[in-house]
């Protein structure tokens, strides 16, 4: 058997039914997110959504409605909805007719899906009922009564106590609505009013949640309310954030409104033509010291929301073409990019103001933002600084800007470990074996007689083996070579002057070169670091690293180190001073 024929049986039997399901998933997004665009609401939007599939899955069945001999039935089976499904999905969509359903003011019921699914629900249940008095009077046989037992009486009971449930609740949030009046009566504070496109209450933002869903515990908690504008394509009233549902022709003037009683306005960055409007609007009013942008979240899954524009429309913004639209309506924008997690603000004429970058939580997004309205105090990581390895640009606490070693820009500490093409090499590694793995499985068609194959049996324990020592080696030369970058990125820190990189080298130099780690040990020592101390004091009572043993030298270290507050420093001048008195 052939190693292409081999990869076909795998993609058959493991990758056409990963790439069906997964077809269905992102078709049945797609199709929905497609549907909602075009004005249908969420109810009707869910069922055009499965529409698509239902047709592929029963057209495969219609188009031989005997079952195909061999085994491969599911194969061919899956091919055929394939088939089938994709073009009507295509066709579906594109016939389907737009419709307008934008509502303005509270949601109400206008369908009660709660009422229609219990009765469906009912009407499952009671089949059996109808079935057995079909029977008694034979108009039917014993086959429809146990066939809607089987197959009828569990979709009543999902319809009426999975589905009727659900609607139920989100037909009281309709009934009994949130407000902004009610919202801010319970809190006093002023609101954060949160503004963005619409399409990005759909898209995740971090830890697969939207953006307001992420922020707004940490912002009710530190700073106020969260409240918004709602779109009026909302089947009901979305939380957690209070909305007000404005009309077309007065939503600027409630824009203006909720900005003057709100402490502060919220924007994701994002690109529209209306958050675009409400931009040059705070501009014109001069409430630019109000608005915070977030720039993203910094992780390694957020730029992957680029396929989500094929969904949810256009609004993903990248942060050169975001701070050109900002720059042209009087925005002072920085001139680099702050980079993921960052925050920016705005004072009186319009100047940009990083408030911290690099943060991964919403407390570590929102605490700068309430120092700042308090106390206009910066308190994240806001102080410009350069990486002394590599010269890039990049921020820091302001506690951290006097301490050297903090300024090593984060990839470079990254690069330490494990460069991109390290991690790239050592994974085409594993899949090179499991790959082995597969081959040797799947060069016979029964598992059982691949056992019983002695040549096979012979290749698998050299070939093994011969992996395991290439990876053994790799490793043991991953590990030098991080000793080596370690070693180098403390010489680079030691050479701008970090009393705790000089004591790091002299403890990396101490089992190769005494002499180099005693040097290394007295400039930190010299340049007041406690762990430089206590290590050229050691030295010199073991008479190591070409230094004399000098008892008095030695004690005049620990002193140094007991003075800047070492308790091992403080007991050794303790007992030195015991066994003076002693003698």
């Amino acid at each position: 058997m052939s190693v292409l024929k081999v990869l076909l049986e795998i993609f058959l039997i493991f990758g056409l039914p990963i790439m069906t399901m997964a077809g269905i998933v992102i078709g049945t997004k797609w199709t929905y997110s497609r549907a909602r665009r075009k004005g249908y609401r969420p109810p009707i939007a869910s069922l055009i959504s499965v529409t698509w599939w239902i047709v592929g899955a029963l057209g495969s069945v219609i188009w031989d409605l005997h079952r195909p001999s061999g085994e491969d039935f599911m194969q061919v089976y899956q091919l055929r909805f394939i088939v089938l499904a994709v073009p009507t999905n295509a066709i579906l969509i594109s016939a389907l007719p737009r419709t307008n359903t934008r509502t303005f003011g509270p949601r109400r019921v206008r369908f009660s899906w709660y009422k229609f699914m219990l009765c469906l629900g009912f009407a499952c249940l009671l089949s059996p009922a109808l079935a057995f008095v079909l029977w008694v009077v034979g108009r039917a046989e014993t086959f429809w009564i146990w066939t809607s037992l089987i197959a009828i009486v569990p979709f009543g009971l999902c319809f009426s106590f999975l589905l009727a449930p659900f609607f139920k609740r989100f037909e009281d949030r309709m009934e009994s609505p949130e407000t902004i009046e009610k919202c801010l009566s319970e809190d006093p504070r002023p609101p954060v009013l949160y503004l963005r496109p619409f399409e990005l209450d759909l898209m995740t933002f971090a830890d697969r949640r939207p953006f307001e869903h992420y922020f707004c515990q940490s912002v009710t908690e530190l700073v106020g309310p969260l409240i918004a504008l709602g779109n009026p394509q909302d089947y009901v009233q979305q939380n957690p954030a209070v909305r007000l549902y404005a009309t077309d022709s007065d939503w600027v003037q409630r824009l203006e409104e909720l900005a003057w009683r709100s402490s502060c306005i919220i924007v994701e960055m994002a690109r529209s033509d209306n958050l675009r409007t409400e931009f040059e609007f705070l501009r014109q009013a001069g409430l630019q010291n109000k608005l915070f942008i977030f720039t993203g979240h910094p992780s390694p899954y957020y730029d992957l929301r680029f396929l989500e524009r094929l969904h949810f429309g256009a609004v993903y913004a990248k942060w050169a073409a975001f701070s050109r639209d900002l720059a042209r309506i009087g925005y002072d924008m920085p001139e680099t990019d702050p980079g993921l997690g960052s925050v920016i603000t705005f004072d009186e004429c319009g100047r940009s103001i990083i408030l911290t970058t690099e943060a991964r939580s919403p407390t570590e997004f929102v605490e700068p933002i309430k120092a700042w309205l308090s106390t206009h105090e910066m308190i994240g990581r806001c102080v410009p600084t350069s990486c002394v390895a590599c010269g890039r640009q990049y921020h820091v606490f302001p506690a951290d800007f006097p301490k050297l070693r903090q300024r090593w820009c984060p990839d470079c500490s990254r690069a330490v470990y494990m460069n991109c093409f390290e991690r790239l090499w050592l994974l085409t590694f594993v899949a090179l074996i499991l790959s082995q793995v597969i081959i040797f499985i799947g060069c016979s068609s029964k598992f059982e007689r691949w056992l019983n194959n002695y040549v096979l049996t012979g290749m698998v324990l050299p070939v093994f083996l011969i992996d395991w020592w290439i990876w053994a080696k790799v490793q043991k030369s991953n590990k030098r070579r991080i000793g080596r970058r370690i070693v180098s990125r403390y010489g680079t820190l030691a050479a701008a002057g970090d009393a705790v990189a000089m004591a790091n080298l002299g403890i990396l130099c101490k089992d190769v070169d005494e002499v180099a780690a005693a040097a290394w040990f007295r400039k930190a020592a010299e340049a007041g670091d406690v762990g430089g101390m206590i290590n050229l004091a050691q030295m010199y009572e073991e008479r190591r690293g070409g230094l004399r043993n000098d008892a008095n030298q030695a004690l005049t270290w620990y002193r140094s180190a007991a003075s800047i507050g070492s308790p091992l420093a403080r007991r050794r001048v303790q007992c030195a001073e015991v066994s003076d008195e002693t003698a």
